[in-house]
């Protein structure tokens, strides 16, 4: 569990270090003489005519030669919430402000972001999407249309930090193995809120778009398996195409993220899981649950209930392809924020998450992880769901 106001305390600690690096310009390059200081803009709210000018105000005072400025700009930064991130990230991605001011605009939505206690229980979760979505001035839900009178929905995941992995003595926690990485806890932010679909790609949405249906367990509304990664991706590329928007496989961050949900526990259903909640198989017992069904077959996409973000089937019926190249070390120096897997490793396999209907429930937990080959398309218990991306 995050020890909240030590974080905070130490990002704080980490700004005004940045800040008494001494004076650059917000420009890359930049001829302007410097000036002295000027003073904090007074208070303004979100929905006031000079909230922006503030804003634009502080970006210019981060480069400041004296450290009260900048700390006063940093504060104020932080002051305004969470409503100035999708700005932060605007600026964060500008080449042609200085680096120093971008890495103090980097520590400012770091605090932003670290203040968010961890784990939160469901009321929580659905706040911060409702405050997300509010934020943004977007919906908590997207609907796609993709022909047919066929749909596809997704929601809305929240910008926020959590920790990524396993604790040393979770039961099912597997080491380095051939198939299964080391899931080493660490610390990981995910700094821009995303639309994760709430199911599984369908069958009948991957025909749709792929004009075929390789699925050996047939249904329209069952999930779609026997696909690669390749498969997966070529249709994330077409389903772009068609709506205007940019769609693709979660990252294995982002995935564990949504899957949790702001839970620490080994399911996001708690400390156990039954084959009432979801679909694997149930002739195996994961710590002090009971022996189930052993359905021998995926179940159409929603038949249980979903996590705290609406997210259906995250553990088991059918495994999700993610993004990244796998590697079973990367968790050892990958990235705090947004970590998008390891550069292509030798071995040359992708990630796959959530464990299948045919898998032990120790396979389907949240930190679970394993690799394949971009192009494995035997397997009947491989599927995905995609992501699309927040422009804001």
């Amino acid at each position: 569990m995050f020890r909240t106001t030590n974080a905070c305390l130490l990002t704080a600690a980490l700004l005004v270090a940045l800040s008494s690096c001494g004076r650059v310009s917000t420009t890359a390059k930049s001829d302007q003489p410097e000036q002295r200081a000027a003073s904090v803009p007074p208070e303004h709210g979100p929905n006031s005519s000079t909230y922006a000018d503030d804003f634009e105000a502080m970006i210019e005072l981060l480069g400041d030669r004296q450290l009260q400025a900048r700390q006063n700009a940093q504060a104020k930064l932080i002051a305004m919430g969470m409503s100035i991130r999708p700005r932060l990230h605007a600026k964060i991605q500008d080449k042609t402000i200085d680096p120093e001011v971008r890495a103090r605009l980097t520590l400012v939505l770091e605090s932003l972001i670290t203040c968010m206690p961890w784990p939160f229980d469901c009321n929580e979760a659905v706040r911060r999407q409702d405050e997300e979505a509010k934020y943004l001035g977007i919906s908590k839900e997207l609907e796609i249309s993709i022909g047919n009178n066929v749909t596809m929905k997704l929601v809305l995941i929240p910008a926020g930090k959590f920790m990524m992995g396993s604790p040393i003595d979770e039961k099912g926690r597997e080491g380095v193995e051939e198939n299964r990485g080391e899931e080493t806890l660490h610390e990981v932010t995910i700094s821009k809120p995303f639309y994760l679909g709430i199911y599984h790609v369908t069958q009948e949405q991957y025909e749709l778009v792929m004009g075929k249906n390789p699925s050996r367990f047939k249904g329209k509304s069952n999930p779609v398996e026997m696909v690669s990664w390749d498969d997966a991706t070529e249709f994330c590329k077409s389903l772009s195409g068609k709506i205007g928007r940019a769609v693709g496989l979660p990252t294995e961050a982002q995935w564990e993220f949504a899957c949790r949900a702001g839970t620490s526990t080994p399911f996001n259903t708690g400390n156990t899981i039954s084959t009432e909640q979801a679909n694997y198989d149930g002739s195996k017992v994961y710590g002090d649950g009971k022996e189930g069904v052993n359905r021998d077959k995926p179940t159409p996409v929603g038949t249980f209930k979903p996590n705290a973000w609406g997210l259906y089937d995250m553990h088991g019926n059918i495994s999700q392809w993610c993004s990244d190249w796998y590697s079973a070390s990367y968790y050892a120096d990958s990235p705090k924020i947004d970590p998008a897997g390891p550069p292509v490793t030798s071995r040359r396999t992708r990630v796959l998450r959530g464990g299948s209907w045919s898998y032990d429930p120790k396979y389907c937990r949240s930190a679970g992880r394993w690799a394949d080959a971009p192009d494995y398309h035997s397997g009947y218990g491989v599927g995905f769901r995609v992501v699309v991306t927040i422009d804001k």
